[in-house]
């Protein structure tokens, strides 16, 4: 025979630190990506102004991002 004692409240309690802990991260990496998009954007308007070619912008971004292309592509083509 085992004796076995669930506490719920303990239970309750670590569920919603985990999910506090999820919704952290996840508002964390949502706000990282748009502040890297207006800085992104930022920039390409700079780099434009300043006679850059698209190519150009484009080579030297993925060179810097190069895990966000489809994000590059999609700014330059919003510019």
């Amino acid at each position: 025979m085992s004796l076995y004692c669930f506490d719920e409240e303990l239970h309750e309690k670590a569920l919603r630190h985990e999910g506090y802990e999820e919704g952290y991260k996840e508002g964390f990496e949502e706000g990282s990506r748009k502040a890297r998009e207006v800085s992104v954007r930022k920039a390409v308007r700079i780099l434009k102004k300043n006679g850059f070619s698209e190519e150009d912008i484009a080579h030297g971004l993925l060179g810097l991002f190069p895990d966000h292309a489809d994000s590059i592509k999609r700014i330059l083509e919003s510019l």
